[in-house]
């Protein structure tokens, strides 16, 4: 089965969780409202056929690797988890290395790995206990 991505010259939040419209909407506050008024350079994508993505369906990707070195998912955790973390997924060096980063910050990292300002370890190999970067 191939899945296509959406063309798009910035990094992707696909919604992958349908179940709960207000917490998306959240969300998507959360992340245009971010803190130190830095704004994040994505582009979301809320299509049903994403819908229960199963991660192992990600190698699927019709992806231009020079566009999308990673993607970003907001998942079944991302809309029931009281912080609601964003998956963040490695789709390079590191096929399918993942962390979660709270909606607030999500900026941090949309910006500075599509930049390649910073490395996907940064991001990875500081998270907390849960799996979370919270800066």
């Amino acid at each position: 089965m191939t899945i296509n991505l959406p063309e798009s010259d910035y990094p992707l939040l696909l919604r992958t969780d349908f179940s709960n419209d207000l917490n998306w909407n959240k969300i998507l506050e959360k992340i245009k409202s971010p803190q130190n008024e830095y704004e994040a350079v994505i582009n979301f994508v809320s299509d049903k056929k994403f819908e229960a993505l199963p991660l192992d369906h990600l190698p699927h990707f019709e992806i231009d690797q020079d566009e999308h070195d990673f993607i970003f998912l907001a998942d079944e955790v991302s809309m029931n988890h009281i912080d609601q973390p964003i998956l963040c997924i490695d789709l390079a060096d590191e096929f399918g290395k993942n962390f979660r980063i709270l909606p607030s910050i999500l900026w941090a990292a949309a910006n500075n790995l599509f930049i390649s300002n910073m490395e996907f370890n940064d991001f990875a190999d500081t998270v907390d206990e849960e799996g979370i970067y919270r800066r």
